[in-house]
């Protein structure tokens, strides 16, 4: 027991000890409360971490040397004379404060009143229980001149003139612009607190520096003095240059500038570099130095260690570590060995998607592929996928062949009358042609076209879907009758997405609508066709029937002449050809001519799901294919006018110019916010309005605007350059 209390003894001493220095420690504390100060204000170009304008906190004392830090982190801190400028987040609400010799304190802010926000500003109050030694107020006179800057003992004390000082000797700098510096030592004490002096006037000289090459940063006492070659003024004494340039030597010399003297001062850089010079096969193969890509052979760097690697696909990389001196022309040649080896594929049918990796190589049948195993599988519609784990070795080549199975399905068909000719299209290429009733076994799925003729009745037309494994039975009953003349194409119904949730405020919100079976025109109706109209109908020879405009035939633009009995084709800079479609067409004339041929105008949702390609739509944002130059004419490549229709690639269904040529005429009333509320059945527009729908976008329009979800709405009575329309029936 006796040697456990000697050993615990010091223990006891050392924790004594630790109490004791902890209450010798100088505290600072808060005085008072916290205070807004409505008059200062943060410029909104500080801000913190978040991008918010920082709020502001001034530490008011006469304590020197202080710290700080914050729970969100000091954005900035400016120190004045008996204050600190702190910028804080407009959240802070925690502040620490650090000083040599006294126990740090933390500052909760909301206990002292202090609600920050951004832009504005607080102040606080610290003084601290340190014993204070007597100081006297020491009064520097300077008798010449005002503001001068006041440094004692090394501290800047500001342009003032009365400062608080111990007894004693203390080290005095009195400094102001344009003037000679005085630094010298004073001893302070209760009979000499006064002390004059007058600052000798100096003037500036010209200074020159140059160096070789141009353009090395200039820093003077760490000023940033511009660029060599370059001059300027300076006071008279001796400074530190430094010169600065990227890929040279840094120069750090001390200067003296002397009234009088020439103050020019020439330096040749010395260039902090050398040169690796590579040779490589293949010759486009990529160099990195310590990752970094370089797109040339000969590379300059500063001395050091590098890692190099050459690499190029299809190719094992080569790695080495370089020793680069000052001075230093290394050249070196790297020749690659080639990882690979090929596979080739004789794949049956051709126009198959070959994925390697889940990786899409389209219709490539030939590949470079470095050693290992590679999952392959071959897509086609229509036909079961292949797939099979490949193995690839190091210069051993692999040829494979695969021959797909079709998926097939069977079509069970009649028709009445029976000595009806029938043909089967696919892909608008008849594939069978037959009399009367028809089974058809073993028939690649997919989409299909139905036609049937026979002599007084009307051709029977119909879109058919075979499945796989499934019997299509389609029992055709043909309509007694003459087939209208035009040319349409009949449109299977299905169920869309309408609209543009990307496009403009009325092609918004996307919705689901399903239309029903319908046929469309094939091409926009022509001058041609709409002449023939005109004077089968006894139009007047303003164009107007019972008082009511069909084409404007004021419009210079207008291709349609009169020539006092008949209408006739006379063209206009818009439209130089006969078949081009017909414009200055108002909605009225649209519909006129639709009642006289016995059909009507689509929908507004029958133009879109015809446009996108109905059951083959793809997703395009033309009707047809994602770049519209190749389906449609418009600002880009029209010339400023309409052309003859059917003259672009038509749209999946086989019909043209539904992006661009002319804007198209649709039954629909127009309401900008109808999507919102539209019936998601064979929908017909408002049941009122003022203004009739048009889509398309026309020869003068720009991309957006030929978009298939792309609409707008104008009036009865409309007519432009730019205006025309195509024909819809039902089945």
């Amino acid at each position: 027991m006796q040697n456990l209390f000697y050993k615990l003894i010091p223990v006891s001493i050392i924790l004594a000890a630790n109490l004791i220095a902890q209450s010798d420690i100088n505290k600072m504390y808060v005085v008072g409360k916290g205070e807004f100060i409505p008059g200062e204000m943060i410029s909104k170009d500080v801000v913190d971490a978040n991008g918010e304008v920082c709020a502001g906190l001034i530490i008011s004392t006469d304590l020197t040397s202080l710290a700080f830090s914050s729970y969100n982190g000091i954005v900035k801190t400016n120190e004045q004379p008996g204050k600190f400028f702190l910028f804080l987040s407009p959240s802070e609400r925690v502040v620490e404060v650090y000083k040599t010799g006294y126990k740090s304190l933390k500052i909760i802010l909301s206990e002292h009143g202090v609600k920050l926000h951004s832009g504005k500003v607080w102040q606080l109050e610290i003084a601290d229980d340190a014993p204070k030694s007597e100081l006297l107020p020491v009064n520097l006179i300077v008798e010449n001149t005002e503001d001068v800057d006041v440094t004692i003992g090394g501290e800047y004390k500001g342009n003032g003139k009365v400062f608080q000082l111990s007894p004693g000797k203390h080290t005095i700098s009195l400094s102001k612009t344009g003037y000679k510096t005085i630094t010298e030592e004073i001893e302070v004490s209760n009979s000499q607190i006064l002390f004059n002096y007058r600052l000798e006037k100096v003037s500036l000289v010209p200074v020159t520096i140059t160096s070789t090459p141009k353009d090395a940063k200039i820093f003077l006492n760490n000023t940033d003095k511009g660029q060599t070659d370059n001059q300027f003024f300076e006071m008279p004494g001796t400074y530190d240059l430094k010169l600065t340039k990227s890929g040279y030597l840094n120069i750090e010399k001390k200067i003296t500038i002397t009234i009088g003297g020439s103050n020019t001062f020439n330096y040749e850089l010395v260039k902090n570099s050398g040169t690796i010079t590579f040779t490589t096969t293949p010759t486009d193969a990529e160099i990195r130095v310590n990752t970094q890509l370089y797109n040339t052979k000969n590379i300059e760097l500063a001395p050091g260690e590098y890692q190099i690697e050459v690499t190029r696909d299809g190719y094992l990389p080569h790695s080495e570590t370089l020793i680069l001196k000052l001075g230093d022309n290394l050249k070196r040649t790297v020749n690659l060995v080639k990882n690979s080896s090929q596979i080739v594929f004789n794949i049956t049918p051709s126009d198959v998607d070959v994925f390697i990796n889940k990786k899409n190589y389209k219709r490539l049948t030939k590949f470079d592929f470095a050693p290992g195993t590679y999952h392959v599988e071959v897509i086609k519609d229509g036909f079961y996928s292949y797939e099979e784990v490949i193995t690839v070795s190091l210069n051993v080549p692999v040829n494979k062949t695969i021959n797909l199975t079709p998926k097939v399905g069977l079509l069970q068909f009649t028709i009445k009358p029976i000595t009806a000719i029938v043909k089967l299209y696919k892909n608008d290429k008849a594939v069978e042609e037959w009399n009367g009733i028809k089974l058809l076994d073993n028939l690649h799925v997919g989409e299909y076209k139905l036609e049937a003729k026979a002599d007084g009745y009307k051709t029977y037309s119909k879109s058919i879907h075979i499945k796989e494994n499934q019997v299509y039975q389609e029992n055709a009953l043909m309509e007694k009758g003459e087939d209208i003349f035009m040319e349409t194409v009949f449109v299977e119904g299905g169920t869309f997405n309408m609209g543009s949730n990307n496009g403009e405020i009325d092609e918004k919100p996307v919705h689901r609508v399903t239309v029903s079976d319908f046929y469309i025109g094939k091409y926009e109706v022509t001058h041609g066709e709409y002449i023939e109209f005109l004077n089968a109908l006894g139009v007047s020879s303003d164009g107007s029937y019972d008082r009511v405009e069909y084409i404007d035939m004021d419009d210079s633009d207008c291709a349609v002449g009169h020539n006092g009995s008949n209408f006739y084709f006379k063209g206009s800079s818009y439209a130089n050809e006969e078949e081009t479609p017909v414009i200055e067409v108002t909605w009225y004339g649209a519909q006129a001519y639709c009642q006289w041929k016995g059909v009507r105008l689509p929908t507004e949702a029958e133009w879109e799901y015809a446009a996108r390609g109905g059951r083959r739509r793809r997703g395009y944002n033309y009707s047809g294919s994602k770049n519209l130059n190749e389906v449609g004419w418009y600002e880009g490549n029209s010339g400023g006018k309409t052309h003859k229709v059917g003259t672009k690639r038509p749209n999946k269904l086989g019909i043209y110019d539904m992006s661009g040529n002319v804007w198209e005429w649709c039954s629909d009333w127009y309401d900008k916010d109808y999507y919102s509320r539209s019936s998601s059945n064979n929908p017909k527009g408002p049941s009122n309005g003022s203004f009739k729908v048009l889509h398309g976008g026309s020869c003068i329009s720009n991309d957006i605007n030929c978009r298939v979800t792309n609409r707008y709405g104008q009036g009865f009575s409309y007519s432009e350059k730019s205006s025309g329309f195509r024909l819809a029936k039902d089945p």
